[in-house]
């Protein structure tokens, strides 16, 4: 009876030893408990949570929170408490720019927290998200203009921001809201940019990008502006179901522009102060302008504009949009309409300007496959 007894207590020890890989730890933080020792001892795999409050972040405060020696931010949440109340991490006493750089790793979800005068960015992250946060109260503008942007994604793989809002709310400089560089399948999904913007979203140099259901409000007709969603340098993206407005129909606007791209596809937004911009900008570009589909897009002002001076656009389609008070034009450029109409394998048609209604027609060079166009 007492050899069956040990047998079933070292069975039970093995059994506990080939779970406790599986163990979910917990961990509550409130302002009082937010300390560098105690966020020191977040681990891979725990859920992290945090009481409603404020949250004074420190630059020590900043590099426990993004230390990810020994892998400890893999599979990690960190969450607000409870349903309601807002969780601040507030960098408003600090100085200069402040940067929260969650280098390196893999699986962290970062939920229901908001972002005070510092910058989140995931870098040369995997499966990695930014959900229900907010980005805003920025205090320092950065004289680089491409740097300033309230959230950021560089390098990595399948990491997304979603279900966020970024408020430009620094009066004296305007600025970007969410900007993706390089890597490849990050994902932007309905999100909110308000504010007084310079731009929206800004991606470039990465590839097969999703930008989708976002609302971009720019607040203000002062200072810089440089288009509400910019995509450039940049190998494969869909933009599908955004919404944009307070963009300029200047060049330094515009609802999007994209510019030395290919294998882009500009779905069912609607544009309310501005059209689309097609632009490439200089022949060393290793993207040309090539494989474009921009369909189903209402554009309340401005136009669709295909300007292309380096080089010759290929397999184009544009079709079924409409434009309520302006053209689609595709005539200033260096076009060879035999390029332009090639088969595009992202349309799945012959490229051209189809079925769109205007209500200042079309302009386009000789040659372009063009049926089913009609003014409004």
């Amino acid at each position: 009876m007492e050899i069956n007894k040990k047998k079933c207590c070292i069975l039970l020890v093995l059994i506990m030893n080939m779970f406790v890989g599986l163990v979910v730890t917990a961990m509550d933080f409130t302002p009082e408990l937010f300390t560098v020792l105690n966020i020191k001892k977040i681990k891979s795999g725990d859920v992290v949570y945090f009481e409603p409050g404020n949250y004074r972040l420190t630059f020590e405060k900043i590099n426990a929170l993004t230390n990810n020696t020994g892998n400890r931010l893999n599979d990690v949440i960190i969450k607000r408490k409870g349903s309601s109340g807002n969780v601040n991490w507030d960098a408003r006493e600090m100085t200069g720019k402040v940067v929260m750089d969650f280098r390196n790793v893999d699986n962290l979800t970062i939920e229901n927290i908001s972002f005070r005068n510092v910058v989140p960015q995931l870098y040369q992250a995997t499966n990695s998200t930014f959900n229900h946060c907010v980005f805003k109260d920025i205090l320092y503008w950065d004289s680089r203009l491409n740097q300033n942007a309230l959230v950021k994604i560089l390098h990595g793989s399948n990491n997304s921001i979603k279900n966020s809002t970024a408020i430009w709310n620094y009066t004296e400089k305007n600025g970007k809201a969410y900007k993706i560089w390089k890597g490849e399948n990050h994902v932007l999904y309905n999100n909110l940019a308000t504010g007084n913007l310079r731009g929206g979203i800004d991606v470039s140099n990465g590839s097969n990008f999703k930008i989708k259901y976002n609302t971009l409000i720019r607040n203000t007709e002062a200072g810089y502006e440089d288009h509400g969603i910019y995509v450039y340098e940049q190998s494969g993206a869909v933009l599908y179901r955004n919404t944009v407005s307070g963009w300029s129909t200047q060049p330094s606007g515009g609802s999007v522009k994209i510019k030395n791209v290919d294998t882009i596809d500009i779905n069912q937004n609607v544009f309310s102060t501005s059209g689309i911009l097609v632009r490439n900008g200089g022949s060393s570009s290793q993207n040309r302008m090539e494989n474009i589909k921009i369909s189903n897009n209402e554009v309340d002002e401005g136009d669709i504009n295909v300007w292309t001076p380096y080089s010759p656009p290929i397999a184009i389609v544009i079709i079924g949009n409409t434009v309520n008070n302006g053209k689609i034009s595709a005539r200033f450029s260096i076009l060879d309409y035999e390029l332009f109409n090639q088969y595009s394998a992202l349309a799945n048609r012959y490229g051209g300007v189809y079925n769109n209604e205007t209500q200042d027609g079309l302009r386009l060079s000789d040659g372009i496959n063009q049926s089913g166009n009609s003014q409004l």
